[in-house]
């Protein structure tokens, strides 16, 4: 098993596409490379890729058609969706001697 890598898309700037480019490269390592992924969502205020992932549950729970779809493309690439997990900075701070902050 080779060594985790850890890689961040981090700006201040509200709007500079950081959501956007995390979930293309998490989705590009995870389904066309076979890399397993986890990502990390550190923004207290909005959790964006969590909120992403809801919004996606509900529309395809919603229509059977984007359900069928989604179930083919799990099927087909042989996984399920990649882990998301919103942490707060002060979840960080709490652990961040196990972190090596």
């Amino acid at each position: 098993m080779s060594e985790p890598v850890f890689v961040a898309f981090a700006t201040q700037k509200g709007g500079a596409g950081k959501s956007t480019l995390t979930a293309l490269t998490a989705s590009y390592l995870y389904y066309l490379e076979g890399v397993d992924v986890m990502v990390i969502d550190c923004d207290d205020r909005q959790h964006s890729q969590k909120d992403y992932r809801e919004n996606d549950l509900n529309v395809t729970g919603e229509n059977p058609y984007l359900k069928k779809v989604m179930q083919n493309f799990y099927r087909n690439f042989g996984k399920k969706a990649y882990e998301i997990i919103p942490v707060s900075y002060t979840h960080l701070r709490a652990h961040e001697t196990v972190l090596d902050l």
